[in-house]
């Protein structure tokens, strides 16, 4: 079962998709108006199996189903109301690549502890909108396809065997990264965060549907070319790890997004660097998930040079 966001007839919402390509509102489960933010409320007030069965009896509801081709898909959180929780180099193939870029003396020298950034996430880009060039301020953005994790039930000190039970669903990300801006500065923050470098979708995949731990392949294309292809299995720090880890003195909330790493075959690492530019389409592909797709476009200021 899938949790979307969309518009419809001029109006925000979110909804279960069905099996059969149509919609039942969260309005018409009970919910609050708000969309996403409705449903994450929901989870911070009521049990999380509780609001899950809600969801689950979306498939009984026989008024007021929309035809998904009626809508238009946005992001799953399209305005959420914290950052991102990412971790780097959290795939050894990447963090071997990362230190052949910089030189570093050991290229095989990975993490012994999490890298944890967050990334500026005050409007999310969703499947099928354009990701915004920047190339007055930008001339090595570049794309990492990941794995990103939606906290469905406060955690606050969970013990690695209780993780699990703190996931909503899963969802695929693209972590656009302008390099220099990210090498520059002594925190990543900005090189990450330049407005739609925040990418979700296209849904959110209840964790019940997919069987944990986590073993998916995962994948991105730049015009149809595969530049990266692992399985989240290979993840240095799994998410009973990480989920447990921050939980220790970090309470997460119901909505928190943890983005866990990209593997290796960003543009940046190439031998010959492969940037993207204005017209290349970004495909990023989870099995069990779905596709996230997006075409880098001018931003206003560079249209109008």
């Amino acid at each position: 079962m899938k949790l979307i966001s969309f518009n419809h007839a001029g109006h925000a919402q979110a909804g279960v998709l069905l099996r059969d390509d149509t919609i039942v509102p969260l309005t018409a489960l009970g919910f609050a108006p708000g969309g996403m933010d409705a449903l994450f409320d929901a989870c911070r007030e009521r049990p999380l199996d509780a609001v899950l069965s809600v969801l689950r009896s979306a498939a009984s509801v026989a008024d007021g189903a929309i035809p998904l081709s009626d809508v238009t898909l946005t992001a799953p959180i399209p305005r959420p109301r914290q950052d991102f929780v990412c971790l780097g180099l959290n795939y050894r193939s990447h963090a071997e690549e990362s230190n052949r870029y910089l030189d570093k003396l050991d290229p095989q020298d990975v993490p012994t502890s999490p890298v944890y950034f967050s990334k500026r996430a005050s409007v999310v880009v969703g499947h099928g909108e354009g990701i915004q060039a920047h190339q007055q301020l930008v001339r090595d953005l570049d794309y990492e396809v990941e794995l990103a994790c939606v906290i469905g039930r406060t955690a606050s000190n969970v013990p690695p065997d209780k993780v699990k039970d703190h996931i909503l669903g899963y969802t695929i990300a693209n972590d656009l990264s302008a390099r220099t801006l990210q090498t520059q500065h002594r925190q990543w923050y900005l090189g990450k965060s330049l407005d739609t470098f925040a990418v979700l979708g296209p849904w959110i995949v209840l964790a019940d549907d997919i069987s944990y731990p986590l073993h998916l392949g995962i994948r991105c294309l730049v015009n149809g070319q595969q530049r990266q292809s692992a399985n989240t299995r290979e993840l240095i720090f799994d998410l009973d790890y990480i989920i447990s880890d921050l939980s220790r003195g970090m309470t997460l909330l119901p909505g928190t997004v943890i983005l866990t790493g990209t593997p290796a075959g960003v543009g940046f690492a190439a031998d010959t660097p492969r940037y993207l530019t204005i017209g290349d389409v970004v495909r990023c592909e989870i099995d069990g998930i779905g596709v996230l797709e997006n075409t880098i476009v001018p931003t206003a200021y560079d249209a109008d040079k």
